[in-house]
């Protein structure tokens, strides 16, 4: 993959199109191939919703940077439409990132990303795609199933995500902050996920 990518981006330099191209490499997700016991995509883990976003831009070229701004796959669209010059549409809902990516240091990136999945009618043959609404942070991932709170991890101590904290009470104050989001992510969008039988209980489908 990096050989046939290396010969797309000699191909750009060689035809005079670099300077005027935004070139992207990404995925729009990750695979679970069995970690946590799941199988697919669609889940709310790191090996699921992590996935790579490389991005190269005329007159930027040179050594990589990077940043630990939280970025979401409904980003693209507005970013890309702010590399380019273009008004980002009234419709995205997403941030336009552009700042940031030419270097301005001052960029605010938002404190939560939201996950989602909804396993409707064509998912029935699918193999662990629950229906959840979650979020990730610069620290934790927490999920919500229809039948209740599902997960809690904190990804710097528990980088591998192995240990559910979902039932400890010592982070319901940090859950009820993350409720109170998903809940007006949720109005914003007009989803009708119900947060209000969900979160009087706890999911019983396994998380690890």
């Amino acid at each position: 993959m990096d050989k046939e990518f290396a010969r797309l981006l000699h191909a750009l330099d060689e035809n005079g199109m670099a300077d005027d191209t935004i070139v992207v490499y990404t995925s729009d997700h990750g695979e679970m191939m069995g970690s946590h016991g799941h199988m697919g995509k669609q889940m709310p883990h790191e090996e699921s919703c992590r996935v790579p976003f490389f991005v190269r831009l005329p007159g930027r070229k040179g050594r990589g940077e990077t940043s630990d701004a939280l970025f979401a796959s409904v980003d693209i669209y507005p970013t890309l439409c702010g590399l380019a010059g273009i008004a980002v549409p009234k419709h995205c809902s997403g941030r336009d990132f552009s700042a940031l990516m030419r270097g301005d240091k001052q960029f605010s990136s938002a404190e939560m990303v939201f996950l989602m999945n909804d396993k409707g009618p064509a998912d029935r043959m699918e193999v662990n795609t629950p229906t959840y609404r979650g979020v990730r942070t610069g620290t934790h991932t927490y999920a919500v199933q229809l039948d209740g709170r599902w997960c809690l991890y904190d990804n710097d101590a528990d980088p591998y995500q192995m240990k559910n904290l979902v039932k400890d009470p010592a982070n319901k104050p940090l859950m009820e902050k993350f409720d109170k989001a998903l809940i007006a992510w949720g109005h914003s969008m007009g989803d009708d996920f119900p947060y209000d039988k969900a979160l009087k209980s706890y999911s019983s489908y396994p998380s690890v």
